[in-house]
């Protein structure tokens, strides 16, 4: 048996902005559930993990090696793996991305079976399917080299992260779950506009190990766009380049579906100038040769973000990006791009936010789509379509002032 091991907050005025008291919480490592959950920090209070030590998270953190195989060791406690992972980015190698999201992404697989023998929330429970019961040769898991086994029935609920005594007691696979997820928001690139060099470097490392992520399949392809919309305010065009190749590949549905949500906000958070033009080159790319209707739909619905970018000051308004007005309108008129309801809601109304001074108004979201009325206003948009198209495409060509990097995410061969 284990002995006990002290669990010290520590923290400063600096780092806290208040003056911390320095408290000792005795975990009883071995001990009864109980017992130790009198011990480790109260559940629905903010746990400031990154505070918290003790001699083996002090362990834990010696190295690279050393954290993997605690926050993976199924005896490990979950207060200290998560300490561990809110602390590891100083001690976590980039070089060992891949590893984190491929497992990270095999235990999701793996939930999605058998929500490690927990019930959801009833509170959400509605929006997940009924899981089919697993045969009991089935319930036996290999899981991180160990063995687990899925319980007959349901041990309890699904705890929420910071619900810090259900998670002490939950199955160690969700634990590892849980920890690894907040290691990896740990490691991510945080940036903003106008980064430092060191913060740009840092972001482009991560894309070199992202790179390193095979992208064969569907699953793969998702996995590659989850890891590159990170972070959030910058993109590199190696990057977008390969998002474009994804979302244009029929074999990756759900990857390019993901690509076409992502991409509006991700140029709108970018605040780079060349930002919108590559917006505007990706979604209609995208638009025009990926025909599966919910990669179009989500599409249509971000081009939205392409009327602002993030700049030092603020948020900047732009111009409509009229090369994704052309192609909204476009599939709008085409009667193969599905039913006029369906290309009301799924093409005009998109094209209607994008365009304030428009003399017509977004259709109601909740108009029949086979009322007589979608067939008057399809007939009023294809009207003005009509009789504008040549100038909107004129405006369009002149707008684009990002040629060499529009010609690089289109580059086969990038």
């Amino acid at each position: 048996m284990r002995h006990k091991t002290p669990l010290i907050w520590i923290g400063s005025a600096a780092r806290a902005g208040v003056a911390l008291s320095v408290a000792v919480l005795t975990l009883v490592v071995g001990a009864s559930d109980a017992a130790r959950g009198q011990a480790i920090p109260k559940s629905g209070l903010e746990t400031h993990w990154e505070q918290i030590t003790s001699p083996v998270i002090l362990g834990a953190l010696k190295s690279p090696q050393a954290l993997w195989a605690f926050l993976t060791d199924p005896q490990t406690h979950y207060s200290e793996r998560m300490a561990a992972a809110a602390q590891g980015k100083g001690v976590f190698r980039l070089t060992g991305l891949v590893r984190l999201v491929t497992t990270l992404d095999a235990l999701r697989a793996e939930q999605s079976l058998h929500r490690w023998g927990l019930k959801i929330s009833p509170a959400v429970s509605g929006a997940f399917a009924p899981l089919k019961p697993l045969a009991p040769r089935e319930r036996r898991r290999q899981i991180l080299g160990h063995l687990w086994v899925v319980p007959e029935t349901p041990t309890g609920i699904e705890p929420e992260e910071n619900n810090v005594g259900g998670m002490e007691a939950a199955p160690w696979p969700l634990q590892v779950e849980t920890v690894l997820h907040r290691l990896f928001e740990e490691i991510a690139p945080q940036m903003h506009v106008n980064n430092p060099p060191a913060d740009v470097a840092y972001a482009e490392q991560w894309y070199t190990e992202a790179y390193k992520l095979p992208c064969n399949t569907d699953r793969q392809a998702l996995l590659f766009v989850d890891v590159t919309v990170r972070p959030l305010h910058y993109k590199s065009l190696r990057v977008l380049a390969r998002w474009r190749k994804i979302a244009l590949n029929p074999r990756f549905p759900l990857a390019a579906a993901s690509v076409a949500a992502h991409c509006g906000e991700a140029m709108c958070l970018w605040g780079d100038e060349r930002a919108q033009d590559i917006g505007q080159a990706m979604l209609c790319d995208i638009l025009r040769g990926n025909a599966d209707p919910t990669v179009r739909l989500q599409a249509a619905w971000t081009t939205v973000h392409l009327l602002t970018r993030f700049t030092p000051k603020g948020e900047l308004k732009l111009d409509p990006p009229m090369q994704v007005v052309v192609a909204l309108g476009d599939l709008a008129i085409d009667p193969t791009a599905g039913s006029e309801g369906e290309r009301l809601y799924r093409f005009v109304n998109p094209l209607l936010r994008l365009m304030p001074n428009a003399p017509m108004r977004e259709s109601p979201d909740r108009l029949d789509p086979q009322s007589a009325q979608v067939h008057v206003l399809m007939e009023a948009f294809a009207l003005w379509f009509h009789a504008n198209r040549a100038r909107f495409a004129q405006e369009g060509d002149e707008q684009i002032r990002a040629t060499k990097a529009v010609a690089a995410i289109r580059d086969p061969t990038s």
